[in-house]
This record gives structure tokens, C-alpha cells and sequence, in this order.
């Protein structure tokens, strides 16, 4: 997680009907990039003062959207908390791995002859 600080937030449509929050320090470079993309229903807000993205989710839900703008403004809080809670367990540590063992060329020569045949045997059973 970052303490990177936002301007500018709000629900925004993509072209495939997708509503997410989108970011941005600059109202107007932002809502020109947007609609350079093909977002529709662009409804960014400038904060009072610089915001981090939990600071700014939970004033955008004081403004009351409503509709898919609030649906995805909830669901960007829920996958925010996941996010502190995954920060806040341990991580776990890998095993280490055994050293693989190397064999020489005349290890391998003096293993037993394999082949399909005797594969198929020890299978099927020699009775």
C-alpha cells in the first residue's frame, strides 16, 4: 500500500458499461483523458485537500451517489479493507528445497536397463 495523495476521485463508466473509481491529481487533464478512452457517466469530485485512496473513498460515500456510482464505491472500500487485512498477516516462508543430487554418467550407466518391455511386466505381472 501507498500514501500516494489524490486531487480529484469519482465514479466513472467505461465503454463496456464498467463503473469504477478512477483517480487523478489534475480535474481537467483527467476528464479529457476519460472521455479520450470512451468513459461515459464521468463523475469526478475534487477533494477539500490531498487525499489518500481510503481518505477519498469514504468522502466520495458522503456525497451520495447513487445507482452504479455507490455499488462501486462500496465495492473499492471492501477491496481496501481486504488490502489492510492481507497486510496485516504474517507472511509465509517458503520451505527450502532439498539440494538435488547430481549424478555422474557412469551412476547413471549402472542402473538397471530399462525398456518398455520390462515397464509392462512389472505392470501386467509375469505369472
Amino acid at each position: 500500500m501507498t500514501d500516494r495523495k489524490y486531487l480529484v476521485a469519482g465514479p466513472v463508466t467505461d465503454e463496456f458499461g464498467v463503473t469504477k473509481v478512477r483517480w487523478g491529481n489534475d480535474l481537467v487533464f483527467r476528464i479529457k483523458s476519460l472521455v479520450k478512452k470512451g468513459c461515459t457517466n464521468i463523475n469526478l469530485v475534487e477533494f477539500p485537500h490531498p487525499m489518500n485512496k481510503t481518505e477519498g473513498l469514504e468522502y466520495l460515500k458522503t456525497l451520495g451517489f447513487a445507482g452504479a456510482d455507490l455499488e462501486a464505491i462500496d465495492f473499492r472500500i471492501d477491496e481496501k479493507k481486504l488490502e489492510v487485512i492481507k497486510a496485516a498477516q504474517p507472511r509465509r516462508t517458503r520451505r527450502a528445497r532439498s539440494a538435488k543430487s547430481t549424478l555422474s554418467l557412469e551412476e547413471i550407466r549402472a542402473r538397471k536397463n530399462i525398456t518398455a518391455e520390462n515397464i509392462i511386466a512389472a505392470v501386467v505381472g509375469d505369472n
